[in-house]
């Protein structure tokens, strides 16, 4: 990931929010949806263009809290207030443990764990909860497993011809079963009292015309890449990745290369 918080924030907003969040929104949209009164909070709101689209539907009938941990996220997202011409939103560079707000302050929460680590919706479960209303919703993006299969496969084939599968093999497999099956996380949520547990998935396919487009894409390169190749020796990667580049270049045989996600939402309700 880039390790200049600006420019993860300028990339998040012109490609990978468009094609990423994205997904996850219009799933949130259809399966979930706004309560017709009353709080939000958007947590791992990036941008904040959900947020904007959000605080509109609401308009004067309840109000959004926006946050992220990236300052330079927030900076964007405050610029685009005067341009939506929204009143009733608010972002802040912040986490979900840094909050203050009393128990039972919110009718929704919407929170963003797709481009996270897997563990971290365990971690600050109990302090969203907190902060929901009895009655009230709460909804979690993630990826769940399968997500990516296609380039694991592909991985594996080129670990092989580097002759590292075998060396690699249980680093590998942690990769793919890093994201959980949709039952796992709806048994954490049962465990602390939500009700009301569904789970909504979709399959979502990212195109990309060349192996070297698929390299250098903004959501690859800077979200995904340093993770799957951190397994990898140093002194091997550079034979992996042009590995890599011939498999991905000889099977899509000059058609486009596809690969796809599971984009799940989460939902659950507080009764108590």
């Amino acid at each position: 990931m880039p390790r200049n918080s600006k420019e993860l924030a300028y990339i998040y907003d012109l490609y990978v929010m468009p094609i990423w969040r994205d997904c996850f929104d219009r799933l949130f949209n259809e399966k979930c949806g706004l309560p017709k009164s009353g709080q939000v909070l958007d947590v791992y709101c990036g941008t904040g263009g959900h947020a904007i689209e959000m605080a509109k539907m609401l308009s004067n009938k309840g109000n959004i809290i926006a946050i992220d941990e990236n300052i330079e996220a927030i900076s964007l997202a405050n610029a685009k207030i005067p341009i939506a011409k929204v009143e009733n939103l608010e972002f802040r560079a912040t986490t979900p443990s840094q909050l203050s707000f009393a128990d039972k302050s919110f009718d929704l929460i919407i929170a963003d764990f797709s481009l996270l680590s897997s563990d971290k919706l365990a971690i600050e479960l109990n302090e969203l909860v907190r902060m929901l209303k009895v009655g009230g919703k709460i909804a979690f993006y993630f990826t769940s497993n399968g997500s990516f299969d296609e380039f694991f496969s592909i991985f594996w084939e080129a670990l092989y011809y580097c002759n590292l599968s075998e060396t690699l093999q249980v680093a590998l497999e942690e990769l793919i079963n890093e994201r959980p099956v949709p039952n796992i996380n709806e048994k954490l949520l049962q465990k602390v009292g939500l009700k009301n547990v569904n789970s909504y998935i979709k399959k979502e396919v990212f195109t990309y015309k060349t192996a070297k487009d698929f390299f250098i894409s903004p959501l690859i390169e800077k979200f995904f890449l340093d993770k799957w190749f951190s397994i990898i020796p140093k002194e091997k990667l550079l034979a992996v990745r042009e590995s890599l580049e011939e498999i991905i270049e000889r099977d899509r045989n000059g058609y486009d290369f596809d690969i796809s996600i599971k984009a799940t939402l989460l939902t659950a309700e507080r009764r108590a």
